[in-house]
């Protein structure tokens, strides 16, 4: 439960975190945005764009982690391979 708990709060901060970026990203953007309107770029092109930054930016976000995290637990385990689960005592 309490790895589900930690999970949950992890998942809600990287939320947060994205969707700060994107409106980030819109507000520097408003001009582009401004100027495709008038060569008769749909709402709905314009949209996909920058859902599809959205998607880009979470899934390389989500695999540098794991990589980061995967190598922190090699580095770990190769530096220290016998201090889990401690020896039983003679």
């Amino acid at each position: 439960m309490f790895i589900v708990a930690i999970a949950a709060i992890s998942l809600f901060v990287g939320g947060v975190g994205v969707a700060n970026i994107m409106l980030v990203a819109v507000t520097e953007r408003t001009r582009e945005i401004a100027s495709a309107k008038p060569s008769r770029a749909p709402r709905r092109a314009i949209m996909r764009q920058f859902l599809s930054e959205a998607v880009m930016l979470t899934a390389l976000g989500g695999l540098v982690g794991s990589a980061l995290g995967a190598g922190l637990c090699e580095l770990r385990n190769s530096s220290s391979p016998n201090s889990w689960p401690p020896d039983p005592p003679h």
